[in-house]
């Protein structure tokens, strides 16, 4: 084995180095053929026949004549001996034998000394490696090869380099020739054109058009004969020889060369012919094509041939033995199959391979609206198992769709191949249609039905198929006696319908017989099936029915004994008393029931009359009421009928006995009351008995009722007025939002199913007796239950024609309000908004959301009870739908002149469309016990107690406050007198219709007063009133204020504002106080303080501030105003000013003031009368009357000193100023005019009372203050009063005074007669003789100091005192200045 892999080896390395030379001599060959080629052949042998080895001989033309022998050695005999000394010859010997040819070494080593450096080099052959070592030189073909193939973007080609330069490339000499003059010159211009022109025509000479008589060859110059050379189911290792034959279909001579494999293949073929050259149009040549494949793999490859016109290929397929799968198709559509039915495909598999192999089918996946529940598909693919394929064969596979239910299906089949074959994959597809016979309803649902009863129905029977179908109906066993069809069979048309009428009664006996049937406790669900011709699924609806009983029971007060007999004892005539009894529904269905009497008037049942609705298992409480006539004995019958068809029989019994007291009515009616207001009624209570007798009202707890008087005593034939009060009681948020709710869902009862109805469907015939097995009320209409989409209302008494056109002209009425655009009110457009399938009919679900949620009619404005009567008219055939035609002649009604009116006044209601708004209503039974006056025993007598009832109704407010209730009280608090504080209050329209609100006035004189009136509310919008109160006198103010309207019914409504507030006078103080007493302007003047601000100089200014403090218990708002004023400057200013003149002062606060004095000239008569006022508090411009009086006061000065006399320093002296002298004003004033005087002597009289009394006279000195400068303090002393006088009684204290800026101080001038002065005096003397004298003294006041100085810094003073004579009374004492 060893040996042989040797020898296999060996013979591939010698197969693959003769194909390599077989692919270099291809090459070689192919280079030849190229002009690249072409050019390197000639250069070359150009190298080896000339001498000098160039390539071009004369390439300028520049020659005259080239002798061959000059160029080219010319070998004769002595080449052929080797013979001679020729230098070619040499050559020649030193190449073919380099050892034997060192004799001529030196010789041939001359000869190249003198030839040219590259010809020696070439010559000099004695050292191979010396050659080898020359570098080569590039010839001017190759660079510009290479250019041309750097701007190409190519590689250059190695091939065209020549062995040695030519010689047009720079640096190689000419060769030796004939003398030239250009002999040793480069080429020109022109010459180096010439050379690339030349050296193109050689390129272009290697591929080149062939033309013949003026057409060109395009495309393949030869045809093989076989398109494509395939050597198809191949195995690895054999040998394949193809033979075919090439043909020259170009216009002329032709010649091709093949080119080499690629490497990747070149191993596994092998080309052999015979070159046959030349070849003339026509001609045919024989090649042969060897295939060794080594590895068994597909094998895609081309034989390139390259030809005189350009290079072809001919095409080479190799394919291995291999399976070929190939499926009919990659999906599989198997139609349209009707349920029940399948259909069958065949999927077609070929095998074009040489292969043979065997696959296995499996369903992957299923899905779609027709597939199984187990979510497959359900497609069936053959028997199951392995399918064998055959090489070069066909298979089936045999495929089945049976649809499960409607719709489409898909399903993925797999195709899985033994080998390395791919799995294939089918998608199968198809879909299920329905049987062309079916029902649109599956389940028949009866709902609730009485034992006894007989129900209808229709069963719609459908054909959706293009060819009529017979179906045909049976009865169950189990149904028999129960169920009826009419008719039994039925040819339905095609695209057609046809209803079978249903007839069930129920018996006692169908809960055994289709106890098997039972889904839930008294509910049975019996499959019923149709069987149609030619069909193969059948068609099945399954009849549905819940079984209940038709009984009410009727019990006594304990609930459990039934009722047979009712026993009411003795009874006031004016009273009545009621039994309770219980009403138990056992059935499944709401009952309607209803009680009778033989005299309506002496035996009622309440609430409602006597008329209901049980619920299903509801126990109903109701009092039976026996209200006697007379005082004699009653034996009546009750019976109550139910709307089950059931009739229930029962005695009551009593005795009327009439009481003494009696009431002018027994039922008392109050008025609607908002909540939070009272209403009340007035009847009275009379003694009809011959003897007095004690009674008591008493009114129920937490009722609202309360009566006055409550205990009386009412002597014989006396009555008495009693007052019946009822206050309607505040609703909590919580309960406003329940009723609320409830009133939202008012139309809980259209919506419901028709189940709660299903009693009155099975209601009785109507001529007495149990209803067992008469058809009654179920017979009249079709079952509410017809269809789920159409629930109809139960079929009752249609509504009357005024209601039918009031009702059309309120959705005419809506449907104008609602639509904006005109083009928009269109009933019709209405109609298609609520029709959404486009059937051109309505059913009662839709009628109700047209009115409901498109015209938003409330069930307020439109009752449900209303709703359905209606419908019932549209509706008048029972189909349970309505037309746009019925639809158009109902609107049609309400837009008719006068629709909507009411028929009975021909006056429109006004409130008839108004939501009533929400009440809430209570029987109340006010207790009356009497019993004689003055009896032993102090209970009542039970048979002379009587009742009074009280029914009252409490309705949501529909005006309220801002309380949100219809009462607020409003307090506004302590207000100053003569001053106005307003109040804002709310008054909010809860009501659907605009509220004109209206004002009970108050009193013209009172305080209070409304300043705005009341406008008209919208609904639901609110206004405000504004209350002013105005106190004239500090005294509380109460009053009521009365706001009226009419409710959404006509009823009266009033708002009740209790208005308060307490008039208050405000008490202001200023502080500090000054010392000075206060000015007094009269009794009727308000209290006046005195503020002096100081004495300046002229030009310049004092301030001072004070406080005004509140000591009320409320805030004051002031105004300051000024009354009267003294001096005035001569400029534009005033001398004074306060600040600030305005301002709000809290409660025990205080508000600052400050008061500027700014004098322009000197004068003590400046002064301003102030007055503190309440501000904003009066009417029509009048001022306010002032709280507080504030006279300013100031005096300016033209020197700091100044002196004032007692008659000056007080205020009340400036009341009365003398008029200003304008002029002397401005030349200083009083004082500049003393200053241009002499200094008048002051005399002051000093008369002391009595005789021994003593008198004071003060002298004030002040120095003013300045703002710019402080000037020096004032010195002021007495002098020149003598011993003398001190002794007759005179006395100045002090004598010395020293003033600062800005104060004052006083000197005190005094007279007090001594004793001794008239002991030995002429005074004494001449008071002796009872006469009165004058005893002076003389002294003088100096005053230094200040800036500016005094203008009279010193003048006289003369004090006389008065000296009375002994006999003379005493008088009033007293003190004269005369000056």
């Amino acid at each position: 084995m060893h040996a042989r892999l040797g020898k296999q080896r060996a013979a591939e390395a010698q197969q693959q180095r003769r194909v390599e030379r077989e692919r270099e001599a291809a090459e070689r060959a192919a280079l030849e053929m190229t002009s690249v080629g072409s050019q390197v052949k000639s250069e070359s042998y150009m190298r080896r026949v000339t001498k000098t080895g160039a390539t071009l001989l004369d390439p300028t033309s520049r020659w005259p004549r080239i002798e061959p022998s000059q160029h080219v050695t010319m070998k004769d005999w002595k080449f052929g001996l080797g013979l001679g000394k020729d230098g070619d010859i040499l050559d020649m010997m030193a190449d073919k034998y380099p050892n034997t040819a060192a004799s001529s070494r030196a010789e041939a080593a001359a000869r190249a000394a003198a030839l040219p450096e590259p010809v020696a080099a070439r010559s000099v052959l004695a050292d191979p490696v010396a050659s080898l070592t020359l570098s080569p030189l590039k010839s001017a073909s190759a660079r510009a090869l290479a250019e041309e193939a750097r701007e190409r973007g190519e590689p250059a080609d190695e091939v065209v380099e020549p062995e040695l330069p030519g010689l047009w490339d720079d640096g190689v000499p000419a060769p030796p020739g004939p003398p030239s003059p250009l002999k040793g010159a480069t080429l020109s211009v022109l010459e180096k054109r010439y050379m690339a022109a030349a050296r193109q025509r050689q390129r272009d000479n290697v591929v080149v058009e062939q033309t013949v008589c003026g057409k060109t060859w395009r495309g393949p110059a030869f045809v093989p004969s076989e398109p494509v050379l395939e050597f198809l189911d191949f195995e690895a290792g054999e040998t394949y020889v193809k033979t075919f034959a090439l043909t020259n279909v170009s216009n002329s001579f032709n010649s091709f060369r093949p080119a080499a494999f690629p490497p990747e293949v070149a191993s596994f073929f092998l080309l052999e012919h015979q070159p046959p050259g030349r070849m003339v149009a026509g001609r045919s040549v024989s090649l042969k094509l060897t295939f060794t494949p080594k590895l068994g793999e597909d094998i895609d490859t081309v034989l390139l041939l390259l030809t005189h016109t350009g290079p072809m290929s001919v095409p080479i397929r190799c394919a291995p033995k291999k399976l070929a799968v190939l499926l009919q198709t990659s999906a599989l559509h198997f139609g349209t199959v009707v349920l029940g039915e399948s259909a069958s495909l065949t999927l077609e598999v070929k095998n074009s391979g040489a292969l043979g192999t065997a696959f296995a089918v499996s369903l992957q996946r299923g899905a779609g609206d027709a597939a199984d529940e187990a979510g497959k598909a359900v497609f069936e693919a053959g028997s199951g198992g392995t399918i064998t394929l055959a090489p070069r064969s066909k298979a089936t596979v045999s495929l089945r769709f049976t649809p499960a239910a409607a719709g489409s299906a898909s399903a993925l089949l797999r195709l899985d191949f033994g080998g390395d074959w791919r799995a294939e994959h089918v998608e199968l597809s198809g879909s299920g249609a329905q049987v062309p016979i079916y029902l649109p309803r599956p389940m028949i649902d009866l709902r609730t039905c009485l034992v006894g009863a007989l129900y209808r129905d229709e069963l719609r029977v459908c054909n959706r198929s293009a060819v009529a179908q017979q179906v045909a109906l049976r009865v169950p066993p189990s149904l028999e006696g129960c169920l009826e069809f009419s008719p039994v069979t039925a040819l339905v048309q095609a695209h057609g319908s046809v209803g079978v009428q249903l007839k069930f009664t129920v018996l006692d006996t169908l809960r055994e017989s289709c106890a098997k049937h039972l889904v839930e406790e008294d509910t049975i669900a019996f499959p019923i099936r149709l069987t149609v011709r030619g069909q193969a699924a059948p068609v099945r609806f399954t009849l549905r029915a819940t079984l209940t009983t038709s009984e009410l029971l009727i019990c006594g007060a304990d609930g459990e004994t039934m009722l047979h007999i009712l026993d009411f004892g003795d009874v006031p005539v004016t009273a009545r008393r009621q039994l309770p009894i219980s009403l138990h529904n056992p059935s499944s269905l709401p009952q309607r029931f209803g009680f009778s009497s033989t005299e309506p008037e002496v035996l009622q049942v309440q609430p409602g009359d006597g008329l209901g609705t049980i619920l299903p298992g509801e126990t109903l409480q109701r009092s039976v009421l026996f209200s006697p006539s007379a005082d004699t004995r009653f034996s009546l019958s009750l019976e109550c009928r139910t709307s089950h068809n059931r009739k229930y029989s029962f005695r009551c019994v009593g005795r009327g006995v009439k009481p003494p007291l009696r009431l002018s009515t027994s039922l008392l009616r109050l008025p609607a009351t908002a909540e939070g207001d009272t209403a009340s009624v007035e009847l009275s209570l009379a003694n009809d008995s011959s003897q007095p007798h004690d009674y008591e009202l008493r009114p129920p707890a937490d009722s609202g009722l309360a009566v006055a008087p409550q205990i009386g005593t009412l002597a014989a034939g006396a009555s008495v007025r009693v007052v019946v009060s009822f206050t309607a009681p505040q609703r909590s948020a919580s309960v406003e939002a329940a009723g609320e709710l409830a009133a939202e869902s008012a139309d809980v009862e259209e919506a419901s199913p028709a189940s709660g109805d299903g009693g009155e469907d099975a209601e009785g015939g109507g001529d007495g007796g149990d209803g067992g097995g008469s058809e009654g009320l179920a017979d009249e209409g079709p079952d509410e239950a017809t269809h789920p989409e159409a629930v109809e209302p139960q079929r009752g008494p249609p509504a009357s024609d005024e209601m039918v056109v009031r009702v059309a002209a309120l959705l005419n009425r809506e449907l104008e309000r609602l639509a904006v655009d005109p083009s928009k009110r269109s009933w019709f457009k209405l109609f298609k908004q609520v029709d959404a399938d486009g059937s051109g009919l309505i059913s009662f679900d839709e009628f109700k959301h047209m009115v409901r949620k498109d015209l938003k009619l409330s069930p307020g404005r439109l009752s449900a009870k209303e709703l359905r009567e209606v419908w019932l008219v549209l509706d008048d055939d029972g189909g349970g739908h309505v037309s746009a035609g019925e639809f158009g002649k109902f609107m049609a009604r309400g837009a008719e002149p006068n629709a909507g009116e009411d028929r009975r006044d021909g006056l429109a209601d006004p409130v008839r469309d108004v939501v009533e708004p929400r009440s809430q209503h209570a029987t109340s039974c006010v207790c009356c016990y009497v019993r004689p006056s003055g009896g032993a025993s102090d209970a009542p007598a039970p048979h002379t107690s009587f009742f009074l009832e009280v029914e009252t109704t409490s309705v949501a407010a529909g005006v309220v406050l801002s309380n949100g209730l219809v009462r607020q009280s409003v307090d506004f608090g302590n207000v100053p007198v003569d001053q106005t504080r307003e109040v804002v209050v709310a008054v909010q329209s809860r009501l659907a219709l605009p509220a004109h609100l209206a004002l009970e006035p108050l009193c013209p004189a009172g305080p209070f007063s409304v300043l705005n009136a009341p406008p008209a509310l919208e609904p639901g919008a609110s206004a405000e009133l504004t209350l002013r109160y105005k106190p004239v006198a500090p005294v509380p103010s109460f009053e009521t204020l009365i706001v009226a309207t009419e409710g959404a019914c006509g009823e009266p409504l009033r708002l009740t504002l209790s208005l308060r507030g307490s008039g208050d006078s405000p008490l202001l103080r200023l502080v500090p106080e000054e010392e000075a007493p206060p000015v007094s302007f009269g009794p009727a003047a308000a209290p006046t303080r005195a503020v002096h601000v100081g004495d300046v100089l002229v030009a310049d200014r004092a301030t001072r501030s004070f406080d005004l403090v509140n000591e009320s218990a409320f805030p004051v708002t002031f105004a300051l105003r000024a009354v009267k004023s003294g001096h005035a400057n001569l400029g534009p200013l005033p001398p004074f000013d306060v600040s600030p003149t305005a301002g709000e002062i809290p409660p025990g606060g205080a508000q600052p003031l400050s008061f500027t004095f700014a004098p322009d000239h000197a004068s003590v008569h400046f002064f301003q009368l102030v007055e503190v006022a309440m501000a904003g508090g009066s009417d029509a411009g009048e001022p306010s009357a002032p709280l507080l009086q504030l006279f300013v006061t100031g005096r300016a000065w033209l020197s700091s000193g100044f002196v004032l006399p007692p008659a000056m320093s007080g205020a009340q002296s400036l009341l009365a100023p003398p008029p200003l002298d304008v002029s002397a004003a401005a030349e200083g004033g009083d004082a500049a005019a003393a200053a241009s005087e002499e200094a008048e002597e002051m005399v002051i009289e000093l008369a002391p009372s009595g005789g021994g009394g003593k008198a004071v006279y003060e002298l004030t000195f002040g120095n003013a203050s300045s703002e710019a400068k402080k000037p020096p303090p004032l010195e002021v002393s007495f002098e020149g009063l003598s011993e003398e006088a001190v002794q007759v009684g005179f006395s100045v204290e002090p004598k010395k005074l020293s003033v600062e800026a800005g104060a004052t101080k006083t000197a005190t001038l005094s007279f007090e007669l001594g004793e001794s002065a008239l002991q030995g005096t002429q005074l004494g003397l001449i008071a002796s003789l009872g006469m009165t004298q004058w005893a002076e003294a003389r002294l003088k006041v100096l005053c230094k100091g200040g800036a500016p100085a005094m203008h009279q810094p010193e003048w006289p003073l003369l004090l006389k005192g008065l000296v009375l004579g002994r006999a003379a009374t005493g008088g009033a004492p007293g003190v004269t200045d005369h000056r």
